[in-house]
């Protein structure tokens, strides 16, 4: 995920006629909010309006496609595709967004009233980071047991063929660059694999037909072997997909996971 500042502005700009529009980053893409309701987000420079069951209708007619954080897992049906000539009138964008708006409050309305009546602020807050935490950082261990989650954790419901697979893949991460460490990450469903400076590299990603390896900055890397896909689809993101071993090019593989530990570290 990647919005560009450009971008962002012209939507904000466009939203002023609603007025008291705000916006934060996350995931790598920005949230817009509405009296602190998150009725918008921004991702790869395209805008995704949060929906309900009577609004969604109006986006598929339109031929609008649900929003797909990561490549490859289930699209999000809270979220749709804005029509790009909505975006460009401002009076029709208005109404769109205030639908939008009111999706997004009455979807937090309820959960907020429980959690004001349950819990006192400062247990919501920790609830809150420990929330975020979940899909932002490696997995810290599994609930009621003490046991940390592991890689196989993540690969047990997956069958035993993309299991297999996703092995030989993390080998040849780890042979490539033997000082990344490999980290669970039980939101994703997916394995990363992080360094102490450059930070996240790449990541694992089983699917019930194969394996994707992703690189979070793949279009800043060079492909002389053609490898990466999601150009076009996406604005920062590059991935590789392999369905059988024969798909995993060790020599190819290598040469894009020493360029996205090496890109990282410039980064950083």
């Amino acid at each position: 995920m990647s919005v560009s500042d450009a971008y962002r502005e012209y939507v904000l700009e466009q939203l002023g006629a609603i007025g008291g529009v705000t916006w934060r980053r996350m995931f790598g893409g920005v949230g817009l909010y509405a009296g602190g309701a998150c009725f918008a987000v921004l991702d790869d420079d395209q805008v995704f309006f949060k929906v309900d069951d009577a609004t969604r209708p109006a986006f598929v007619a339109r031929g609008a496609q649900p929003w797909a954080p990561v490549p490859g897992a289930k699209p999000s049906r809270g979220y749709f595709e804005l029509p790009a000539d909505v975006l460009d009138d401002r009076d029709e964008l208005a109404a769109w967004a205030l639908r939008a708006v009111a999706v997004a409050r009455s979807a937090a309305a309820p959960q907020a009233r429980k959690a004001k009546t349950a819990r006192p602020p400062a247990q919501r807050a920790a609830r809150r980071t420990a929330a975020r935490e979940r899909m932002l950082k490696p997995a810290r261990g599994i609930a009621g047991t003490g046991a940390l989650v592991t890689p196989a954790d993540i690969l047990r419901p997956f069958p035993p063929a993309v299991r297999a697979l996703a092995g030989r893949v993390r080998a040849v991460v780890k042979r490539a660059a033997p000082t990344l460490g490999e980290v669970p990450y039980p939101g994703w469903k997916a394995i990363g694999f992080r360094h102490e400076e450059a930070g996240y590299v790449c990541g694992v990603f089983p699917t019930r037909e194969g394996v994707r390896l992703i690189f979070e900055h793949g279009a800043a890397l060079d492909d002389p072997d053609g490898m990466l896909e999601g150009k076009g689809r996406v604005r920062q993101v590059r991935y590789v997909t392999m369905l059988k071993d024969a798909d995993v090019r060790v020599r190819a593989l290598t040469r894009l996971v020493r360029a996205a530990l090496a890109h990282g570290l410039v980064r950083s």
